[in-house]
C-alpha cells in the first residue's frame, strides 16, 4: 500500500512541482492527526522502497508525512472497507455515496453533492453519483473516476476473514495484509490516491492540480446510473485536461495507472427465416423438418463462431 502511495504522489506532482507557492504551510487550524499502533512499517517488507536519489525535495517531503503517518493511512482504508456498499443489493450505497463526499469535503473540494441519478434508460433507478470539485488555482484540471460499489458477498464460507472487518493479518508471501471485500477492486487503489492527496496538501497546502471527481455506485450493474449522470450533467465534466482513474502494484514493485476501463460494446444479431429467404418463413416448424428446411438457428451458431479463432481468444473481425 505504501508503494502505491508514494508513487502515486510522484505522479500527481509531477505536474507541478516548479508552481509558485508549492511550499505553502498547511492550514494553522488543520486538525492534528492521529496515529493508531498498527505496526506498519513504511517500506512493507522492507524488499522494494522508492529511489530517494531520484525523487525532487518536495515529493520527498510527502514521502516522509506518509511515512510518519503510514498507519493513519491504513486506518483510512479499514473505514472504507468496512462501509458495505453493493450496488446489486443496495446494501451500503446512501451511506457510502455520503461517506465519499465527506472525503472530499474533507480535502477541502469546493463542491461536493450526491446527485439522485432518477430513472435511469433501462427503466431502473441508478445509485448515485458523488460530484467534486477542487479548484487549487493551478493551470491544469485532472478528472478523477471513482466506483464506490463493490460485488456482493455470495459465498462467506469461503472467506477466511470477515468481509468487512478489514482485518490486518500474516499471509504468505507478505508479513501484513488487509482483507476485506473491496480492498483490491477498488477500495484499496481509491484509498491509496486519496491518501496521496492528503498528504501533499498536509505538506504543501495545496494540490498541483485541480480536481474533478466523479464517483458511481453502478460500476458492477452496466454503469447504469453514471450513463445518465454524464448525460444529464456534461457541463460538471467541462475544463479537464487529462482523466485517470487509480493505480495498481504488482508484487515486484512495478506501478501503474489508467485513464479508464468503462465502456461495454453490445451487438444483436437476429437470424431470421423471413428476411433470409431460406428456412421457416411464416411460423416456427418442429426441428424435425431440418431436413427438407434450412434452419436459421444452426446459422446462427455457425455464424457466431466465425466472429473468433477456434481457440475463442483473437476476434476475427476485419478491422476490429
Amino acid at each position: 500500500m505504501y508503494r502505491v502511495l508514494t508513487s502515486l504522489a510522484v505522479l500527481v506532482f509531477a505536474a507541478a512541482c516548479a508552481q509558485p507557492g508549492g511550499d505553502a504551510k498547511a492550514p494553522a487550524n488543520a486538525p492534528a492527526a492521529t496515529t493508531p499502533k498498527l505496526g506498519i512499517r513504511p517500506y512493507g517488507d522492507e524488499e522494494v522502497k522508492p529511489d530517494m536519489s531520484r525523487v525532487p525535495p518536495d515529493v520527498a517531503k510527502v514521502f516522509t508525512h506518509i511515512d510518519e503517518n503510514i498507519d493513519q493511512h491504513v486506518v483510512n482504508l479499514q473505514k472504507w472497507i468496512q462501509q458495505p456498499s453493493i450496488s446489486n443489493s443496495g446494501e451500503g450505497i446512501p451511506e457510502s455515496a455520503e461517506m465519499v463526499k465527506g472525503f472530499f469535503d474533507e480535502l477541502g473540494c469546493q463542491q461536493t453533492q450526491v446527485y439522485d441519478v432518477g430513472v435511469t434508460e433501462y427503466g431502473s433507478p441508478g445509485n448515485p453519483v458523488v460530484y467534486a470539485k477542487c479548484d487549487e488555482g493551478a493551470p491544469k484540471t485532472l478528472l478523477i473516476y471513482w466506483m464506490y460499489d463493490t460485488m456482493p458477498v455470495t459465498q462467506p464460507d469461503a472467506w477466511q476473514n470477515p468481509p468487512f472487518e478489514a482485518r490486518l493479518v500474516e499471509q504468505a508471501p507478505y508479513k501484513k495484509v488487509l482483507i476485506g471485500r473491496g480492498a483490491t477492486n477498488s477500495k484499496g487503489p481509491q484509498m491509496a490516491q486519496l491518501n496521496a492527496f492528503r498528504a501533499i496538501k498536509a505538506v504543501h497546502g495545496k494540490l498541483p492540480v485541480n480536481l474533478i471527481v466523479v464517483a458511481e455506485g453502478d460500476e458492477e450493474r452496466m454503469d447504469i446510473g453514471l450513463r445518465k449522470f454524464v448525460k444529464d450533467h456534461p457541463e460538471l465534466l467541462e475544463g479537464a485536461d487529462a482523466m485517470m482513474t487509480f493505480g495498481g502494484q504488482s508484487p515486484s514493485g512495478g506501478g501503474g495507472y489508467g485513464g479508464g476501463s468503462e465502456g461495454c460494446v453490445y451487438v444483436e444479431l437476429t437470424t431470421s427465416g423471413t428476411a433470409w429467404g431460406r428456412g421457416p418463413t411464416v411460423s416456427d416448424i418442429h426441428g424435425s423438418n431440418k431436413r427438407g428446411t434450412d434452419s436459421p438457428a444452426w446459422r446462427h451458431i455457425k455464424m457466431l463462431a466465425s466472429l473468433v479463432s477456434d481457440d475463442g481468444n483473437t476476434p476475427l473481425i476485419q478491422g476490429f
